[in-house]
């Protein structure tokens, strides 16, 4: 991340702190790569734990809240793992 996005982005925090946490060094080690792949599989699994919220909507708010809702991206969950 350049330090302009980092100020952009996250202006409380000193840009070099934000490129030391966010820099990867060892990206394309093999541990590195199995560690990625591990993690999203656990989150594949986890997603599909989620329960699916539910909020009570004023109807002063309906029409609006339907327009956002199309813009949302349906989500597409894989069972077979």
């Amino acid at each position: 991340m350049t330090p302009e996005a980092s100020r952009l982005l996250l202006p409380s925090l000193d840009p070099e702190l934000v490129r030391r946490v966010l820099g990867r060094d060892h990206s394309n080690s093999e541990a590195e790569q199995e560690a990625e792949y591990v993690g999203s599989i656990i989150g594949r699994r986890i997603s599909t734990w989620a329960v699916e919220r539910t909020w009570n909507i004023p109807p002063e708010a309906e029409e609006l809240v339907a327009r956002l809702s199309a813009l949302e991206k349906p989500i597409q969950r894989d069972r077979s793992e």
